[in-house]
């Protein structure tokens, strides 16, 4: 694929930005790059599969951080991966035999609502984690049986909350999917991931930001594997590729002391409302 110096520049800068705003607020990397690779006007699919090749080095060094901190719930880690997996291999599958136009058509509303996601995701204040009677804290809110017997609930109730507790299972398997078919689109695995984990499974938001950081990586790998099997290796802009990568080596150290200076809830903001309005005006140029 040929591009131009534009791409290139605009490809460091994402890279750079997206290493920046991911370290401090967990997330963001991928939506923002498609945003600014598309805006920039490069082919959604080789965008995608751009920030998904992309994405598979910077996560495995983020996730193997997650699990040396202990922030990784291990039981959700196939739920979210399996799925996740065939649901971005399914959605690569899809979207690589869309029409460039069609796809350009479509990818800016998606990304306006990962978008409107993410300030969501940050605007609202966050709320502490309960804690049992002598200051024991509970690591997984979503563990309803173990709060029901700690709190000595009848045997009636101890039944409904195990299976409000499979069906919560349940639906992390569908998490799964619903991002990873997402992310074949849009790169945005993690903002859909995280949002739908801490409403489904509420715990301390460091689990479930470390498990997904160490699932992302897999079901980026799946998505981009089956991107380039469709668009063919030279539909990916590999230039580009290399600047997104180079502006992520380069950031990674400002990242690291940006994300001990800014707050993340103000780096998610700022992502979310970037995001909306870029996509948000690359709309209303469509429309006139």
């Amino acid at each position: 694929m040929i591009v131009d110096i534009w791409e290139i520049v605009v490809a460091f800068v994402a890279g750079t930005v997206g290493q920046v705003v991911d370290g401090s607020a967990g997330m963001g990397f991928g939506p923002l790059a498609t945003t600014l690779l598309t805006v920039a006007g490069l082919a959604p699919a080789a965008a995608v599969a751009t920030v998904n090749i992309a994405k598979v080095g910077s996560g495995v060094s983020s996730g193997l951080s997650h699990w040396r901190f202990g922030n990784v719930r291990w039981s959700w880690v196939l739920p979210l991966a399996v799925p996740g997996v065939a649901g971005g291999a399914i959605g690569a599958f899809v979207f690589s035999r869309i029409p460039v136009e069609s796809a350009r058509a479509v990818i800016p509303w998606l990304l306006l609502g990962i978008g409107i996601v993410i300030l969501a995701r940050f605007a609202r204040p966050r709320t502490p984690a309960p804690q049992l009677r002598g200051g024991a804290d509970v690591a997984a809110i979503g563990d309803a049986p173990a709060l029901a017997l700690a709190a000595g609930g009848k045997t009636r109730r101890r039944a409904r909350a195990r299976v409000a507790a499979r069906l919560r299972d349940l639906a992390v398997l569908g998490v799964g999917f619903l991002a990873g078919l997402v992310n074949a689109g849009t790169g945005s695995y993690g903002p859909v991931a995280t949002s739908l984990l801490l409403v489904i499974r509420p715990a301390r938001p460091r689990y479930v930001v470390g498990t997904v950081s160490l699932v992302e990586p897999v079901v980026a790998a799946s998505a981009a594997a089956v991107l380039v099997a469709g668009i063919g290796a030279t539909g990916v802009a590999w230039p580009v590729l290399g600047a997104l990568v180079i502006g992520a080596i380069v950031a990674a150290p400002a990242a690291a002391y940006i994300a001990r200076r800014v707050p993340a809830r103000a780096m998610g903001i700022t992502v979310g409302a970037v995001m909306v309005l870029l996509n948000g005006g690359v709309l209303l140029a469509s429309a006139f």
